[in-house]
Order: C-alpha cells, then structure tokens, then sequence
C-alpha cells in the first residue's frame, strides 16, 4: 500500500498526463469548450499528480487510483479517486481572497440573469450528462437544491461596508445535488455535486462531482475510475529505458498499465430523460 509519485518516476508521469488528456479532450469536445489547441502530454500544466492506493474499484478492492489536475490559459481540470472530478472556468473564476470576491461581487450588482432557476437545472443536467455523471442517479436518490447568490452589503470606499435594506440578487446561480452522509460523528446534508453557472451568459463557471467515500461500491459516474495495473513490472521500467522509446512505444505502455475499463467512455443514453422525469417537480421547487 501506498502512493506513486509522477513526479518521482517518468513513466508513472506520462501514463498519468496521457490518460488525464484524453479524458479530458473527450469532455471538451462533448461541451464544445473553445481551446486553442488540445491537451497533451508536451502542453499540459499540471500539479501534484499521484496514483494513490484507494478502494473505488469495480470490484470494492483496493488500487492504484489517479489522482491530479492539468491546467490551461482557460481551464483547470481536477482528477480524484480516478475520476474527472472538477472542472474550473479560469477566466470567471478569480483568485478567492476577500478583496477579489468583494470587487466581483460589487460589479455583480449591476448586473441581472438572463436566465431563470429552471434554465440553470436544465443547463447543469445537461453537462453533467456529457461528463459522464449519472444524471438519472442524482435525480432519484438524490435532493436538489437551486440557489441564486446574493449580496447583503455593499462597498462604499475601500474596506468600508455599507448593510443594504434589501438584498440584492446577483447573476449566479448554484445548481447542488445534496444527500445524509455522516461528518465525524453525525448525520449531515451534504452536496456531492454542485454546478456554478453565471447567470448572464449561461454558462458554467465551476462544476464538481464526487462520490461519498463511506459508500465505495456506490458511485454517481458512469464511467470507470482510471487505475494502474501490473505496478511491479511498471516500477520496473528505468528512466533511461523509457526515453528510448518512440511516440508509438510510450502510449502502448497505456494500453499496458491502465485497467482496460478505465479507458472505455461510456455516454448516457438517456440524454433528456432526467431533465424531463423531474421537469414538473423542479420547476415547482424553482419558481
């Protein structure tokens, strides 16, 4: 048991690069992100990245589960526990200290949606969809909740707040899918995937997915976590091996080491039938 390091063994880094791109070029396509160029293994930036001796297998068991994140100019990409687990809009999504937060939300108040509570449900079920979470799932095992942010001050010279009478709604809204969990000790509520959408554009800002750790046989994805196999003969490999190897020689070493399931894609294919099972329901709830 244990963890692999990228960063202390080429051939673990490259596997990890390889596999994190391919997922997500695959998820940018199916939401029509604009890129200037896809993600690889040459143009990539990434952070920590790890394989980590977790249990969300197929089988309950433990492995080599991935976790990391690969970075862009537009976007960051989250994996944990082998699974795409977060993704960030990085031109609407600053840097989160008080004073940024404070000038954003100064500059949201001037601003209305342009789309409704219903409009944000509809758009979330709809990437969440082509990211291969189980819409379905979430809709029926799942609680719903749709707020829309708002301000209760406002700047009125640097570091001076003034309280305003009335809050006053600002153009995000925060699409969550909550569930019981336990937290220490006690039963909680607790959002396992939330969706950010600026209001104005209908666009997302931030999503995130992730599957409660106390129920490891239970998940919200419909694709496999991304896993090593073979890891012995892998750590076998030796630097001055692997950069012998051509193009061809390096992504067979995927098609070796990570789980064949883990690279299958599997997409819904019930693409509006969540969105439409709890249309009614949801848009009570919302109005």
């Amino acid at each position: 048991m244990g963890i692999l390091y990228a960063s202390t063994n080429c051939v673990v880094n490259f596997i990890a690069m390889f596999t994190m791109a391919t997922q997500v070029n695959l998820v940018s396509e199916r939401l029509g992100l604009p890129m200037e160029e896809p993600f690889s293994v040459e143009n990539s930036e990434q952070i920590l990245i790890s394989f980590h001796y977790g249990s969300a297998t197929t089988k309950g068991k433990p492995d080599y589960l991935l976790n990391g994140s690969i970075l862009n100019d537009q976007y960051k990409f989250f994996f944990n526990e082998g699974q795409l687990s977060r993704m960030i809009t990085l031109n609407v999504s600053p840097p989160r200290s008080d004073d940024v937060i404070r000038g954003r939300s100064d500059e949201l108040m001037e601003q209305t949606a342009s789309i409704s509570a219903t409009n944000a449900y509809h758009l979330a079920t709809n990437w969440l969809d082509k990211v291969n979470v189980d819409v379905e799932k979430l809709c029926s095992e799942y609680q719903l909740k749709i707020t829309q942010w708002k301000s209760t001050v406002r700047s009125v010279a640097p570091g001076v707040l003034e309280e305003l009478d009335e809050p006053v709604m600002l153009p995000v809204f925060e699409v969550n899918w909550e569930k019981e969990t336990i937290v220490g000790r006690e039963k909680a509520i607790r959002p396992f995937v939330t969706v950010l959408i600026d209001g104005r554009t209908g666009e997302w800002v931030e999503l995130t997915a992730r599957d409660d750790i106390r129920t490891p046989n239970d998940t919200i994805f419909l694709v496999h976590p991304i896993r090593l196999v073979h890891v012995d003969e892998l750590l076998s490999i030796s630097e001055t091996e692997f950069l012998k190897m051509d193009d061809t020689q390096k992504s067979n070493l995927v098609k070796r080491f990570v789980a064949p399931e883990s690279m299958q894609r599997i997409s819904s294919t019930k693409k509006d039938a969540p969105a439409e099972k709890k249309k009614t329901k949801e848009e009570k709830k919302t109005e």
